[in-house]
């Protein structure tokens, strides 16, 4: 069994785009695993996730606060606190928030992340 709280994975801070994410599990966060990956990402004023895709991996985003707007493949809408969104390999999406608005939530991607898979 492991045991972590968020603010104890490995922080990656993205000044530019307002982002914070916290890597709990997989192949190079405090929680190792072979199997998935779980971070926990937070976007405020104006935050942007970049478009991007995977070529093998399947995010699974579980907003646990807040609002923003998600694009996947060229379809634009809303996501919120509550509601859990799966994006596919090789789906283009992005997310972005306004300037009044704020995101939070975990990302489990499966496999792992591998920057080798992020393909911007």
């Amino acid at each position: 069994m492991d045991k972590l709280k968020i603010e104890e994975g490995n922080c990656i801070a993205d000044q530019e785009n307002s982002a914070v994410l916290y890597e709990i599990m997989g192949l190079t966060a405090p929680i190792h695993s072979e199997k998935c990956s779980l971070a926990v990402t937070r976007l405020e004023g104006k935050g942007l996730i970049k478009q991007h895709y995977h070529l093998i991996s399947e995010e699974i985003y579980v907003i646990t606060q807040g609002s923003a707007t998600m694009k996947v493949n060229e379809k634009e809408f809303v996501v919120c606190k509550g509601e859990t969104i799966v994006i596919y390999p090789k789906e283009i999406h992005e997310l972005y928030t306004a300037e009044n608005e704020t995101i939070e939530f975990y990302a489990i991607t499966l496999p792992p992340f591998t920057a080798e898979d992020f393909i911007n």
